[in-house]
């Protein structure tokens, strides 16, 4: 997974379309679009514009969580998260893989 951007600058664009070119040429990676997300929501970001204020990385750590799901190589991730027993499906229990350190 890459999640691009949302900042004041001139790079904020070049390193979006860079993640989205990566994203169309490997089909194993997925973007998820912060940019669009954070769209009109300037409370999320402190005064330099790039810098996230405390909602803002609760809506942040929300966007990636929901995102990021363990799913079958080919599968397109759901909309819901991964449940417990999704987790066990693949190796997993109480959240870590055999072998992950708790």
């Amino acid at each position: 997974y890459l999640v691009n951007v949302r900042m004041p600058g001139s790079w904020c664009a070049p390193n979006n379309d860079l993640m989205q070119d990566v994203a169309k040429h490997h089909n194993n990676v997925t973007v998820i679009d912060w940019y669009e997300a954070s769209e009109g929501h300037e409370g999320w970001f402190v005064e330099d514009g790039m810098h996230l204020s405390d909602a803002g990385a609760k809506a942040y750590a929300e966007l990636v969580a929901g995102a990021v799901q363990i799913s079958a190589p080919g599968e397109e991730p759901d909309a819901e998260m991964a449940s417990d027993e999704d987790l066990a499906d693949y190796g997993y229990a109480d959240g870590t893989a055999e072998g992950d350190v708790a």
